[in-house]
């Protein structure tokens, strides 16, 4: 860590839940230093109250969030921002101009409309799963974003933390380069399964080829430490 940087915190929330009777785990990041208190993406609708636990687990106050970065508009990574907004007005929130109008709902989600695409398309008996999926989607409460910035732009967050342009998953999926920390935020750019890093499952991905231009992009970065938001930490070889 350089000089200077050493009140810098990163910090996984690390938010472990059941659902389909198992066990999953999803991984908001804090980023802390003396003046910012920054919550990366907020997880499911209803997870208002995770989040909220996960944080004063590491004893952080959710009141003293001074924002939250959203770096794309899926419902495992917006779904509780309203909620959170309306409990905590004072937190900016913060996006790339590119994904604000998914975020806010001027732009009709591309995960719904990629749903509805399969919808039409699936078997009879998997139409109810499919509509079920698409009504989650259409549910999500929208937020005006307060602060919208550029790709390559450089933040003051821990001394300085870089907009990547990580297109693939989503084509305005944005990931964080912690520059001093030597850390990467990928949100859903990469995850890490068994122990690898990779490109989150082509299920989910909207342009493959994207996505594993962007997962070689942020690991050439000069980064030890990449932080997924579904897997967790990987630390580069």
């Amino acid at each position: 860590m350089k000089e200077g940087y050493r009140m810098n915190q990163i910090i996984d929330l690390n938010i472990e839940f059941e659902r389909n009777n198992t066990l999953q785990a999803i991984h908001p990041i804090i980023l802390k230093d003396d003046k910012h208190l920054v919550l990366v993406d907020t997880a499911y609708p209803d997870f208002l109250t995770n989040i909220e636990n996960a944080l004063l687990k590491h004893h952080i106050n959710p009141i003293d969030l001074t924002h939250i970065f959203i770096t794309h508009h899926d419902i495992d990574h917006i779904g509780a921002l309203r909620r959170m907004k309306d409990k905590y007005p004072h937190i900016k929130i913060v996006s790339t101009e590119a994904e604000s109008d998914y975020i806010s709902g001027k732009k009709k989600s591309l995960r719904l409309e990629k749903m509805e695409e399969m919808l039409k398309d699936a078997p009879l008996d998997q139409k109810p799963m499919y509509q079920a999926f698409c009504d989650r989607l259409k549910a999500i409460e929208k937020v005006e974003v307060d602060i919208k910035i550029q790709y390559g732009d450089i933040l003051p967050w821990l001394g300085g933390t870089k907009i990547l342009h990580t297109p693939g998953h989503m084509p305005n999926h944005a990931s964080l380069y912690v520059i001093h920390e030597k850390v990467v935020i990928t949100g859903d750019a990469a995850s890490v399964q068994q122990g690898v890093i990779q490109t989150v499952s082509p299920q989910f991905t909207l342009n493959m080829d994207d996505a594993k231009k962007s997962l070689d992009f942020i690991l050439s970065l000069d980064a030890e430490r990449y932080f997924c938001f579904h897997g967790g930490l990987y630390f580069k070889k």
